[in-house]
């Protein structure tokens, strides 16, 4: 009875031995999944800091670009009314020379 028990508790711990094994070995894949998991966390979280200061910098550029927009706008709106003055002034200019000198019309006035 000694023998077999001797048998017994050898088969037993040969068994927890594989079964230390076994989970030994899972653990250490886990620890290395584990560590992927890790490092590809980081680089999400990088990525995801670096879209987040992209938008910040895409709404800011937003702002900017409407704004320029609105000067850009109110120039064209400037230039065209001096450009609108500055055919009155002319015109203004060939009529007082109609006026003061209508006998050398021809020399200072070319349409």
């Amino acid at each position: 009875m000694n023998r077999e028990y001797v048998y017994c508790v050898a088969g037993e711990v040969h068994q927890l031995q594989w079964e230390l094994s076994r989970r030994e070995a899972q653990r250490c894949a886990l620890t290395a999944e584990l560590s992927e998991l890790s490092t590809r966390v980081e680089d999400l979280e990088t990525k995801l800091k670096s879209a987040t200061d992209a938008q910040e910098q895409l709404a800011a550029l937003r702002t900017e670009y409407d704004a320029l927009l609105q000067l850009y706008g109110e120039k064209l709106e400037e230039a065209q009314e001096l450009r609108l003055d500055l055919q009155d002034v002319k015109d203004m200019y060939k009529a007082q020379v109609r006026t003061f000198c209508p006998y050398q019309k021809s020399k200072f006035i070319s349409s």
